[in-house]
């Protein structure tokens, strides 16, 4: 998909509470959109906006989170959601995770730490 006018989810005094999803579902790839492939949101000569709410990106650890852990203490309620998808990061090491649920400063992950 190539946007040439506007693509606006959202706006600057109202910005989106909600998730916003677009899913790029091409699969032939003879639809080779400009040699990028057939799953692409590009923007030629238009606008490209996108206005969520202001959430913290990063925070950190209130506690030690052992291998295995599936909940996270915070030092802070983080303002995220269940559904959201978090990096962890140690000094030698990161991963993903996605949160089912947040309670105050308690995350809980999707699966374990490795």
């Amino acid at each position: 998909m190539i946007v040439h006018g506007k693509l606006q989810i959202g706006a600057a005094d109202k910005p989106l509470s909600k998730r916003a999803r677009i899913e790029l579902t091409g699969t032939d790839p003879s639809q080779n959109v400009m040699g990028m492939g057939p799953k692409v949101l590009g923007v030629m000569g238009g606008t490209l906006e996108v206005h969520g709410e202001e959430r913290p990106g990063w925070k950190h650890l209130g506690a030690t989170a052992p291998k295995g852990a599936r909940a996270l203490t915070l030092d802070r309620d983080p303002g995220w959601r269940a559904g959201d998808r978090i990096a962890i990061s140690s000094t030698d090491q990161a991963e993903e995770a996605t949160i089912t649920s947040v309670s105050g400063a308690t995350v809980t992950l999707s699966r374990p730490l490795d």
